[in-house]
């Protein structure tokens, strides 16, 4: 049994276990007449949330202020999103999601549309992010009853990215997003020639480029370990090489980041598999 500390409205309540660990109820009903120092008995549909004491506090707040279906809603999106992903997400993410449902939904009575810049990065980048997205739209639709415009997807799946940078709180999906699309239009307008995106090669890139580009926001490139791979490559994939060292040179020049060698490395080694498919 856990013991009512803070009644937040008549279906949200702040209780404590047996340890005298805080934690948030979602569970209907559940704050109607009761006191603090009640016990109070959890039903297998009560959700139960153990978000960091910093969380617990702005959660709490936010919670005073709106309806509990928006946390009732970020909760399904986010068990279903490290179910499909198979990780786990920042705790944070109850608090920064729920958050942006509830000003989601008020934009949208308002009629107020805010266009997603990165819409189309984050669709073409983050194509499972953007699946969690679009069954967040469905969880709104029937837990919130109100129908969000599909751009929304993208936005829903900007935090599901984030908050799988569980270290780093400052990871910004938006701007990796717009830099990943950067990257590829330099590799793709130096290719010989187009190339066939439904083939593994370039789902292969796809996803080195995505991890590559989370390392360099998120401050985490691959140290240089073997000196005499960047000169063997060179040597080898010339070609490849080079358009790998373009991207360096714009990021190095424009986004003023610092590209080791041994990224250099992998990625000609990634656009050498583009090029290879084409012969």
């Amino acid at each position: 049994m856990a013991r009512i500390k803070k009644v937040l409205n008549s279906s949200v309540v702040i209780v404590e276990d047996g340890r005298q660990s805080e934690m948030i109820l979602l569970q209907k009903g559940v704050g109607y007449g009761s006191k603090p120092g009640q016990e109070v008995e959890i039903t297998p549909a009560g959700r139960i949330f153990r978000p960091e004491h910093k969380e617990l506090e702005m959660l709490e707040e936010l919670l005073e202020q709106i309806e509990p279906v928006y946390l009732e809603a970020a909760s399904l999106i986010v068990e279903y999103a490290q179910a499909v992903l198979g990780v786990k997400l920042n705790p944070h993410v109850y608090l920064a999601l729920t958050d942006h449902l509830h000003f989601a939904v008020e934009r949208q009575k308002q009629n107020l549309n805010v266009v997603n810049r990165v819409f189309w990065e984050i669709k073409s980048f983050y194509p499972r992010e953007f699946r969690v997205g679009e069954y967040g739209l469905k969880v709104v639709k029937s837990v919130c009853k109100i129908v969000l415009p599909p751009e929304e997807a993208a936005n829903i799946a900007f935090h599901i990215i984030n908050a799988q940078s569980a270290d780093n709180k400052n990871y910004d999906a938006g701007a990796a997003a717009k830099i990943e699309k950067q990257v590829l239009q330099i590799v793709l307008l130096n290719l010989p020639g187009p190339v066939d995106k439904d083939s593994i090669h370039y789902s292969r890139f796809m996803t080195h480029l995505q991890f590559f580009v989370q390392r360099l926001v998120s401050r985490s490139l691959l140290a240089d370990t073997d000196p005499d791979l960047y000169s063997g490559l060179r040597r080898r994939y010339p070609q490849a090489m080079a358009i790998a060292s373009k991207v360096r040179g714009f990021l190095e020049s424009n986004a003023h980041y610092l590209i080791p060698d041994e990224e250099v490395c992998y990625l000609g080694i990634h656009i050498q598999r583009l090029m290879n498919q084409k012969n």
